[in-house]
């Protein structure tokens, strides 16, 4: 199997279903303590 983990900050999101109804989707949630730099923010502490 595949894990995939993405910062739902900056997903993007289908509206509608997916054609391949046969395959099973498993999806859990996770949240984590704090949040992470973005870019943005990035780019100022280094400037």
């Amino acid at each position: 199997g595949d894990l995939v983990m993405w910062d739902n900050r900056q997903v993007m999101h289908r509206a509608r279903r997916f054609g391949d109804r046969n395959e099973i989707r498993d999806m859990r949630r996770t949240t984590l303590a704090g949040d992470a730099p973005t870019i943005e923010q990035a780019e100022d502490h280094a400037a």
